[in-house]
């Protein structure tokens, strides 16, 4: 992968398992990526820049939202970046 994708891109981790999301967000940052994580739908909204490029690893079975019905929150918000479940 092209090291200045990897400088400017975020890879966005939402997830209500704290365990999974430090393991994955350890293992992306190792490979040298920028990585931030939401344990909810709710503080991503809030906090996240959706200008700012990269992607989503997003949780299909959250509390409160699940994975798909955040998609289409984000859609119906402009987002058109990549979401892997």
């Amino acid at each position: 992968m092209n090291s200045q994708y990897k400088e400017k891109a975020v890879i966005r981790i939402v997830d209500d398992d704290e365990g999974f999301g430090d393991a994955i967000r350890f293992m992306l940052k190792t490979d040298g990526w920028l990585v931030s994580y939401y344990s909810e739908t709710g503080t991503f909204l809030k906090k996240d820049d959706l200008d700012v490029p990269g992607c989503i690893i997003l949780d299909y079975q959250m509390p409160l939202v699940n994975g798909l019905e955040f998609q289409d929150i984000l859609a119906h918000r402009g987002y058109r970046q990549p979401i892997i479940f």
